[in-house]
């Protein structure tokens, strides 16, 4: 195989692990308490820019508003 050709399989197989990532927007009460808790168990494993943290820290405000969760989370430190 080509160097050129596993570059591509690699940026490939990369996008697909960012975009399985991404936080979407939970359903439930108890969805956004566990993604909460995966985000925080996940933070100290994975590198991230300012703009990933900023951007997640909007998210779990948007999340924490809508199912009333902004004190728990807050305790948690997740806000």
């Amino acid at each position: 195989m080509k160097k050129s050709e596993l570059r591509k399989i690699i940026r490939e197989e990369i996008q697909k692990i960012e975009e399985a990532t991404k936080l979407k927007m939970p359903k439930t009460e108890e969805e956004a308490r566990q993604q909460a808790i995966d985000w925080q168990s996940n933070f100290s494993n994975k590198s991230m820019s300012w703009q990933e943290v900023m951007d997640a820290g909007e998210h779990f405000e948007k999340v924490a508003k809508k199912f009333k969760l902004t004190n728990e989370f807050k305790e948690e430190g997740i806000l």
